[in-house]
């Protein structure tokens, strides 16, 4: 059974290059397979969407997540399917074991002034609306287009139903919100939601915290296996160090992507305010030897906090890993809690959805068929 504050099932219309997607019967651990730019790292981003509902900057942090700045209002057609903004809006479905989360988001022309400060968009969590910045915004911006906001949320017992208007614009990279009456009243209803994304990066209080906390075995227990000679990590002003076995220890991020994104990925699980981890190539930069080792922990610790994980990969040894770790005897609780979903474009190059449970995925891949 789904934790109170993880998703059911999820329906996204018009995002990216989803134009209908459904996943039903999500569990506690969800793999997103596919072949390169068929829409996993979007599933994350509407994952994420939904889970922060009445949080319309949101959208302007998954775009600059990929490395494309936010200029002005129009960079925002990007969201959309087919970057179509006069047919289109997008439309996310998400429900939980008390509620069901409706978002509809659309690019239209603005006609309303919007005088609201609010901090930069940035950052990779939903969690209070506003994420970290410093940057200081014009007061009148000077935009043809608006980034429209409708959120509903209903909850199950008692039944009851929330409503959010809300609007979003930006200018010369500056933004603009203008909030709802009830955008609070949903915000207190967000579930707080994380990316962990693939690359040379890593977020440094993170590691501090495992650090404060005393958790740091669990963390150099995984990172052993990408490198053995590593016996401490600890944190500096702006970087994480490492001890493995020199005068000196060394950044984290000179010890290579694989270690980088271990230690990115185990952190993260181990600390953390998060209901719902996202997690973007769960193998990049991993040798085959170490994914089932970051899997395990993954998978450990997530249950040990009830944190729902999203994660994706189009790597045959991944998905190899997790077959395995399910089928060992001390992981088999964990085979009813573990979806498979296959992204694949059909005939018509539309993306279509395939979910997996524990004996159709074994089935598949004991006769050696590739899933990606």
């Amino acid at each position: 059974m789904p934790g109170a504050k993880h998703l059911n099932a999820l329906t996204i219309r018009g995002f990216r290059g989803l134009e209908h997607a459904e996943f039903d019967k999500l569990g506690q651990f969800n793999v997103i397979v596919g072949n390169n730019d068929v829409g996993k790292t979007s599933v994350l981003e509407a994952v994420f969407l939904s889970t922060g509902l009445a949080v319309p900057q949101l959208a302007v942090t998954i775009q600059n997540q990929r490395v494309h700045a936010v200029v002005d209002s129009s960079d925002l057609s990007l969201l959309f399917h087919d970057f179509d903004v006069v047919r289109r809006s997008i439309e996310l479905v998400a429900s939980t074991p008390s509620d069901i989360r409706q978002l509809t988001i659309a690019l239209e022309p603005a006609d309303v002034a919007i005088d609201q400060d609010v901090p930069a968009s940035g950052g990779l969590g939903n969690g209070d609306g506003a994420p970290s910045g410093t940057t200081t915004y014009s007061s009148k911006p000077d935009v043809p287009l608006e980034l429209r906001y409708y959120a509903k949320l209903e909850t199950r017992h008692p039944r009851e139903s929330v409503g959010y208007r809300g609007a979003l614009s930006v200018a010369n990279g500056k933004v603009k919100t203008m909030d709802g009456r009830t955008g609070s009243r949903l915000r207190d209803q967000s579930i707080i939601a994380k990316i962990v994304i693939p690359g040379l990066t890593y977020d440094r209080k993170a590691i501090s915290e495992v650090i404060i906390r005393k958790k740091q075995p669990v963390l150099i227990n995984v990172l052993q296996f990408i490198n053995p000679h590593v016996t401490a990590i600890t944190v500096g002003e702006d970087v994480a160090y490492v001890d493995i076995g020199l005068d000196t220890m060394i950044p984290l991020n000179m010890c290579g992507s694989g270690l980088v994104q271990a230690a990115n990925i185990v952190s993260s699980c181990i600390v953390g305010d998060a209901n719902v981890l996202l997690i973007d190539d769960i193998g990049h930069g991993l040798h085959y030897s170490s994914i089932r080792a970051v899997l395990e922990a993954v998978i450990e610790i997530c249950e040990q906090r009830d944190i729902q994980t999203f994660c994706t990969t189009h790597s045959l040894e991944v998905i190899q890993c997790v077959h395995q770790v399910l089928g060992n005897d001390s992981f088999g609780r964990f085979r009813d809690k573990m979806k498979t979903f296959k992204l694949a474009r059909d005939k018509d190059d539309r993306v279509r959805v395939y979910r997996y449970d524990y004996d159709s995925f074994e089935h598949f891949m004991s006769q050696g068929l590739e899933l990606r």
